[in-house]
C-alpha cells in the first residue's frame, strides 16, 4: 500500500517535472520568436523609411527648366544643357538679388562683360600690313574669349545667382566647386577653351563696380 502511494507520488512529480521543462521550452522559444520578430519588424521600418527618404530626395533632386527639361544641377549632363534655357533664366534674373534701384538682369550684365573683352582683345588681331606684335592673338582666342565671358555666369540658369558673401564662406565652400563643375560642362557643350580668363574676371569686376556706383541706393555716411 504505502509502495504504490509512493510509486502514484513518484509519478505525479515526475509528470510535473516533465510539464515544467517543457513549459520552460515553450517559453524559450517563444521569447526567441518575439525577438525574431521583433528584428524584423524593425527592419520592416527601417526599409519603409528608406523607401520614404529615397522617394523624397527623387522627387527634389531637379529643376524644370524652360524648354521643359528635367535637370538634376549636381549631377549634369550635357544633352541637359540648353543655350534657350540659360538665355532665358539669366535674362530673368536681378543682380544684387534684385536689390537695385530697377530690374538688371545678369543676362544684360554678361553681355555688357563680352562687350569689355571684345574691346580689349580685337586691337590685338593682326592686321594686313601691319606688322605682327608679340602680343596678337587669333580670331578663335578672340571668339573663345568673348563667348566664355558672355557665359561666364551661366551656371546660375541652373543654381541662382548666389551673394558673393554665401558663395565665399567657409560655411558653403562647395558651392564654387559646384559651380564651376557646371561651368566646365557648359564650356566643353560649346566647344569652349583658351579664353583669356584674366581679362574676364577684370572685366566682370569692372562691371560690378559699375553697377553697383549706378544701380545700387547710396549707403547714408
Amino acid at each position: 500500500m504505502v509502495y504504490n502511494l509512493a510509486l502514484r507520488r513518484y509519478a505525479h512529480e515526475t509528470k510535473e517535472a516533465a510539464l515544467d521543462a517543457l513549459l520552460a521550452r515553450k517559453k524559450k522559444q517563444i521569447a526567441i520568436l518575439e525577438d525574431n520578430l521583433m528584428s524584423a519588424k524593425e527592419s520592416l521600418d527601417f526599409g519603409v523609411k528608406m523607401k520614404e527618404t529615397i522617394m523624397a530626395k527623387s522627387e527634389v533632386l531637379w529643376i524644370t527648366t524652360f524648354t521643359g527639361k528635367h535637370v538634376n544641377p549636381m549631377h549634369l549632363e550635357e544633352e541637359d544643357i540648353d543655350i534657350v534655357d540659360i538665355a532665358h533664366s539669366l535674362s530673368l534674373q536681378c543682380r544684387f538679388l534684385g536689390h537695385c534701384k530697377e530690374f538688371y538682369s545678369v543676362a544684360e550684365h554678361s553681355i555688357l562683360v563680352a562687350d569689355i573683352v571684345h574691346k580689349e582683345l580685337y586691337g590685338k588681331l593682326p592686321r594686313m600690313g601691319v606688322v605682327t606684335s608679340l602680343h596678337s592673338i587669333t580670331q578663335e582666342y578672340l571668339d573663345n574669349s568673348c563667348l566664355t565671358a558672355l557665359l561666364h555666369d551661366a551656371a546660375e540658369a541652373y543654381i541662382g545667382d548666389i551673394a558673393r558673401p554665401i558663395k565665399h564662406s567657409h560655411i558653403f565652400k562647395y558651392i564654387p566647386e559646384i559651380e564651376q563643375q557646371i561651368l566646365g560642362k557648359i564650356g566643353n557643350k560649346f566647344g569652349l577653351g583658351g579664353a583669356d580668363w584674366a581679362l574676364i574676371k577684370k572685366a566682370d569686376n569692372i562691371m560690378l563696380a559699375t553697377e553697383a556706383k549706378a544701380l545700387m541706393k547710396d549707403i547714408a555716411p
